[in-house]
Formats: structure tokens, C-alpha cells, sequence
């Protein structure tokens, strides 16, 4: 059983083939979460080979705005005190990037690679890498998903109105918000974010599976914005990402299991692991002892919960 962050040190360290170590943390408080990614990005990518790292939660049961690594709270937060007393926390993580809202309507993942995983990628390279090898590798996304700006969207045609459904008529506030010599609107379904150094990258998306309910009252319309957002509130901006999915997506869980289980990469080992709270036999379960081990071990964490 992996007891320790030097138990999957030594396995990652040994391994020289084309390995994909695949991650289930649903259930895990994403400030762990987050922290365990940083141990990876900068304490076990240094000793791995040719190496990949794939984490999803689908299932996030605390509340959280997470920031990027420069990011001031003061510049996303609509109203502090709601934050306060509706227990939601704020968090700055180890990477670049926007704000997101972590709550139970969304799914995160994570793709942490060596640069010998993907040789010669430049730092401003890795949102479309990340885009064109994995997640448009999936068979579960259909052709309306798409890279705009850095964020992943659903493409949608002037047809349909800013709510995501289908109108007849008048579509001149849909012909609006087109992007030039477009015929199509796009509504983002999941927020991107990197980190780079010289022995790997990072590539976080949170998608949306319902737009939550609180978004409008916690954040503000970020000051810079891309252009294909024209503007819009984040309940006429946002969609949920099922809107790109197959059938056999149909819930939350099966697009978190499909996630997990799609990735390929022409790994020649993958490893796939489960985070547990009280798992104590089986080899690939993880419980809190061991990701304890993992956070400690991680000297001064770029990733931090901040206080108000």
C-alpha cells in the first residue's frame, strides 16, 4: 500500500517506460487537492521519466473561489462577507491563470507532464497541446467542442438564444454576440490554467456541469475578458459541458469515470489510483495518511487558502 509520499516517489523514480499515473480524487477538499498537484508538479517530476499525470474529482463537495497564483481577490470577489458566512473558501493556487467557483456543479481535472512526455512544447503552447492530444482525443466530446481564447466551449449556432436553447424567429441578440464572420455562438464549459518549469507543465480545466446558482452573487465580471464573451453575465456566458458530450455521459459521475478511463496517450504502463479516506489494503488506494505524507513533504506550498 502507498503509505507515504516516498512510496510513490520510488515508483514513479523507477519507471523509465512511457508511463500514465491516472488519479480518481472525487471527494478530496480541493485546497488538498491542489496541494497534491504542486507536490507532484515540483517534487515528483523531477525524478520522473517520460511521465504523465492525469487528476480528476467529480465530486467536490466543499465551496471554494480559487485564484491564480498573481491573482487579487479584491479584482473577482462581488461580496466578501457572503463568501464569509456561506463558508466558501478563497485559495490561491501554485499556477497562472482566472477565477473559478468550485462547488458541487463542477468537474476538475489535470494533466501534469514531463517535458520528455512532450518534447520541444513552449510555455504558451500548452492549452492547445493539452486540447489537441487529450481532451479532443476523447470519443465522449462531439464536434461542437472547441478552443477559443484559452477556454473550452460549446459552439452553438446564431440560432440559439443566450440560454443555450434552440429559438425560431428573431436571433439578432444571438447574431450579436457571433464572433466576426461567424456564423456560431460560443459559450464557455470549462476554465483553463497552466504552470511551466523545466521539468514539467501543468494544464487545470474546472468545467461546468450546471452553472451554479451562486456565481453571480460571489464573482464579478472579470475586468479583462475574451473577446468572444461579448460582455456577458456569467449566467448568459456559461453552458454546461454536457452540451459537448455523447449519450453515455449523461451524468456527472459517468463524465468524471470517462475522463479517467478515455486517456491513453500511448502510455506503455498506466497506473490508476483511488482516493479513499479510510482505504487500508488495497495497493492503489489512497487514503488521508498518505496524501498527509505528500502535503508535508511539500516545502513552503504556493498554494494556499487565504484568510478574511
Amino acid at each position: 500500500m502507498f503509505k507515504s509520499a516516498n512510496d510513490l516517489i520510488k515508483l514513479i523514480g523507477g519507471n523509465r517506460a512511457r508511463s500514465l499515473y491516472v488519479f480518481n480524487l472525487d471527494g478530496l477538499d480541493i485546497l488538498r487537492q491542489l496541494r497534491f498537484e504542486e507536490f507532484i508538479y515540483r517534487n515528483a517530476s523531477p525524478v520522473a521519466h517520460n511521465s504523465s499525470f492525469f487528476l480528476v474529482n467529480g465530486s467536490h463537495i466543499d465551496r471554494s473561489v480559487v485564484f491564480g497564483l498573481s491573482g487579487n481577490p479584491s479584482d473577482f470577489v462581488k461580496d466578501f462577507k457572503f463568501c464569509k458566512d456561506s463558508g466558501i473558501k478563497l485559495i490561491k493556487r501554485f499556477s497562472g491563470g482566472g477565477t473559478v467557483l468550485i462547488d458541487e456543479n463542477t468537474v476538475t481535472s489535470s494533466f501534469i507532464a514531463t517535458h520528455s512526455f512532450a518534447p520541444s512544447l513552449m510555455a504558451n503552447q500548452i492549452c492547445k497541446w493539452t486540447f489537441d492530444n487529450v481532451y479532443n482525443k476523447f470519443s465522449m466530446f462531439k464536434a461542437n467542442f472547441a478552443l477559443v481564447d484559452g477556454d473550452f466551449v460549446v459552439r452553438m449556432p446564431t440560432t440559439t438564444s443566450c440560454n443555450g436553447s434552440l429559438t425560431s424567429g428573431n436571433n439578432s441578440t444571438s447574431n450579436s454576440l457571433s464572433n466576426d464572420g461567424d456564423d456560431h455562438v460560443y459559450f464557455k464549459v470549462g476554465g483553463n490554467a497552466q504552470a511551466f518549469s523545466k521539468h514539467s507543465f501543468v494544464h487545470h480545466t474546472c468545467f461546468v456541469w450546471q452553472v451554479s446558482p451562486l456565481i453571480d452573487k460571489v464573482l464579478l465580471i472579470p475586468r479583462r475578458m475574451p473577446k468572444y464573451r461579448r460582455n456577458r453575465d456569467h449566467g448568459l456566458f456559461l453552458q454546461s459541458v454536457s452540451q459537448c458530450l455523447s449519450d453515455n455521459s449523461a451524468t456527472r459521475a459517468d463524465f468524471s469515470k470517462n475522463l479517467r478511463e478515455s486517456i491513453n496517450l500511448n502510455a506503455v504502463e498506466t497506473f490508476s489510483f483511488k482516493y479513499r479516506p479510510l482505504a487500508k489494503v488495497d495497493n492503489f488506494e489512497l487514503n488521508d495518511e498518505f496524501f498527509d505524507d505528500c502535503l508535508h513533504s511539500l516545502n513552503k506550498p504556493n498554494t494556499n487558502q487565504i484568510t478574511f
